[in-house]
């Protein structure tokens, strides 16, 4: 299933409106400060998608080592490639980054590429 902006807020608000409410609440609000739009979707350890789709405004996708397909749609859209541009060969129109462990990512709609090292946590405060 392919995310988008609004499905993507669709589902955590329902979410949030299907928590029941403490014994001090009378009624169960969405809480702005939990959920702001960004980041929204993230994965349990070990999973993969063999295929992700941005939305309209600017996305980051951050890769693993596992071959999949990146589309950012529209936006100024990232990709963030596990380790360093040593571990990569990048095509020159940045239509696919292949990994020297073998995996391939084949880029669409993608407008800058950068990188991360896995150790560093990727949730900032």
């Amino acid at each position: 299933m392919n995310f988008s902006e609004s499905n993507a807020t669709s589902a955590a608000t329902s979410l949030y409106k299907s928590l029941k409410a403490s014994k001090n609440q009378k009624k169960v609000t969405l809480d702005k400060t939990l959920y702001d739009g960004k980041n929204n979707l993230s994965l349990s350890y070990g999973s993969s998608f063999s295929s992700v789709t941005g939305g309209t405004k600017a996305d980051k996708f951050y890769a693993s080592t596992y071959s999949t397909i990146i589309d950012g749609k529209e936006g100024a859209d990232t990709v963030f490639l596990q380790g360093t541009a040593k571990d990569w060969v990048i095509e020159t129109d940045k239509s696919k980054a292949t990994s020297k462990s073998g995996a391939v990512i084949t880029l669409r709609n993608i407008e800058a590429i950068a990188f991360y090292k896995a150790t560093e946590s990727l949730v900032r405060s």
